[in-house]
């Protein structure tokens, strides 16, 4: 199995996984634990999408990264929950 396979699963079930999440178990959207999850989903679909050279998803999830940076900077560091 290559990396790239792993890298697009792992991606994958982690964005489920913080949806899921946040939907059922009443995870904030701005919350620490929230966005790290979904900092590392974008990080291994950026991996994928690098390897499998689609550059409009791997522009997506920068997109997704940036929004993130921006919001710590502007608000500051989040609390956990």
């Amino acid at each position: 199995m290559d990396w790239s396979i792993i890298f697009g699963w792992s991606g994958a079930i982690a964005v489920l996984l913080a949806f899921y999440l946040t939907v059922v178990r009443d995870w904030r959207p701005e919350s620490g634990r929230y966005m790290v999850l979904s900092n590392l989903a974008a990080v291994l679909l950026i991996a994928n999408a690098w390897l499998n050279e689609s550059y409009p998803f791997l522009t997506v999830n920068l997109a997704l990264i940036m929004v993130t940076i921006y919001t710590l900077m502007k608000k500051g560091r989040p609390a956990w929950r």
